[in-house]
């Protein structure tokens, strides 16, 4: 099996033989769905319709960026998780009550972290039980206020403008590739102009 095989029949005819490996190969973890990722390249391929290897290239390569733009806010989120899970067992280790201890003060603060994330009344009650102690749940208990959301790099309106610029790229390569046949003429146009 090649990597050719891997690119999904709807576009496999249409992308071409010299970067069919390429665009083959996949940027997805064996804990991620190659699926999502054909769904994310085809959303991208078919508005901007390619015509020939260096336009596959850049299909290519914006696929790949906002996959992995992607998988690295959700791995951020969950370090975030995990970390702070580590704190609150630290947290919660010292100030359970003696007569509350079930197992011992170790697995039972485990136990409490864990159903945290899962059970929203032992949260809330984690929540009273912190803030008895002077302490509270901190801004990672609360959902981040809406502005925070909008400067990921993983938003849509980050990928929308990419997808915008990529678009205005390939058509400008086609102008310069139709208007002269060569890229001479594209590269001296993109080239950003000196100040003396």
């Amino acid at each position: 099996m090649t990597a050719r095989d891997n690119i999904p029949p709807a576009i496999a005819s249409r992308v071409p033989l010299e970067v069919s490996d390429v665009i083959g190969t996949l940027p997805v973890l064996e804990s991620e769905e190659p699926s999502l990722y054909w769904q994310m390249f085809q959303n991208l391929a078919v508005p901007l319709e390619p015509e020939d290897v260096h336009e596959w290239m850049l299909v290519k390569t914006i696929a790949d960026c906002d996959w992995q733009a992607v998988r690295y806010e959700r791995i951020k989120s969950r370090i975030i998780d995990l970390r702070f899970k580590e704190a609150l067992i630290n947290i919660l280790r010292s100030i359970l009550e003696e007569d509350t201890i079930k197992h011992s003060r170790e697995q039972d603060a485990r136990e409490l972290a864990e159903d945290w994330f899962t059970d929203p009344k032992t949260k809330r009650a984690i929540l009273r039980h912190l803030f008895d102690y002077g302490l509270s749940g901190g801004p990672l208990s609360r959902k981040p206020p809406a502005s925070a959301c909008r400067t990921s790099p993983a938003s849509s309106a980050w990928r929308r403008a990419l997808n915008v610029a990529a678009a205005s790229l390939i058509a400008s390569w086609r102008c310069g590739v139709k208007a002269n046949g060569s890229v001479v003429w594209l590269k001296a146009t993109l080239r950003p102009k000196r100040f003396h």
